[in-house]
């Protein structure tokens, strides 16, 4: 649970702070807001994280192949 919320704190420092989107377009504001990194895709990713970290070593690769599956499709 800590390592989801460290990685949520981070996306949004990074969208906030050290990554900001360059004015590329003149659109209304609402559609000009940072997206990314994606909120959903970091949450994806510190789960797999977070679920090879806990699981025990002769089902990591598979938890590892079927979380990093999951985790490219929210991505992408």
């Amino acid at each position: 649970m800590g390592l989801v919320g460290m990685s949520l704190g981070l996306t949004e420092v990074f969208k906030r702070v050290l990554l900001p989107r360059p004015p590329l377009a003149v659109a209304p504001d609402v559609y000009m807001h940072n997206s990314f990194p994606s909120g959903h895709t970091t949450i994806a990713m510190s789960v797999l994280l977070a679920l090879v970290l806990v699981s025990r070593s002769r089902f990591r690769g598979s938890i590892t192949l079927l979380c990093m599956l999951y985790a490219l499709g929210v991505g992408s």
